[in-house]
């Protein structure tokens, strides 16, 4: 078989309805992206709180 061998067939594919899999999966990617976000922003904040207030 070459590469440039074309492929007939293909393997047969379910038709599954997914849409409320996906739009579970959807909001829990948005609140994890809000979550890290959120973090990346208010960890170097606190840290230069906490650095001010010992020092």
């Amino acid at each position: 078989m070459t590469r440039t061998e074309v492929f007939d067939k293909a393997a047969p594919v379910e038709d599954e309805d997914d849409t409320e899999l996906l739009k579970t999966f959807n909001t829990w990617g948005r609140r994890a992206m809000f979550f890290c976000i959120w973090a990346a922003m208010a960890i170097p904040v606190l840290l230069v709180i906490y650095a001010r207030l010992s020092g």
